[in-house]
């Protein structure tokens, strides 16, 4: 598709293209590593379940991950550009740093996700929380 656009539009921009219009959806983090090495984090990249989409506003731009437990997209975009902006070379170990460092990002969503539910059922247990 870039390439036809290339070609057949003349000074068409690719990284305005991918920026403002066009959105990647992934659920494989070593395809989200190269997608990112090869296109920058300046891309909307949707890291998840695609059947999860919908759950997306149209408005919402930027390095998403989806979190199964909370069911819910978070915005991880600084997090991405702040530790992976200055990457200049791909390698098997820059995968797999990638790969570890949003496996702690999905953990911490989930034990945060957890605490609240704990803390709610505490609540309704303990009839702080209204029904």
């Amino acid at each position: 598709m870039l390439r036809f656009l290339t070609i057949n539009i003349e000074n068409f921009d690719v990284e305005t293209w991918l920026e403002k219009t066009h959105s990647f959806s992934e659920y494989q983090l070593s395809s989200t590593c190269k997608l990112l090495y090869i296109f920058g984090t300046n891309i909307n990249l949707f890291i998840g379940d695609a059947e999860q989409l919908y759950r997306l506003k149209d408005t919402d731009k930027g390095i998403f991950f989806y979190s199964e437990r909370k069911k819910k997209w978070k915005n991880i975009t600084k997090i991405i550009k702040k530790k992976f902006t200055n990457t200049n070379t791909y390698s098997e170990k820059l995968e797999e740093t990638f790969i570890k460092e949003l496996n702690k990002i999905k953990e911490n969503m989930e034990e945060t996700s957890q605490t609240v539910n704990w803390m709610n059922m505490k609540r309704i247990k303990y009839g702080t929380e209204k029904i």
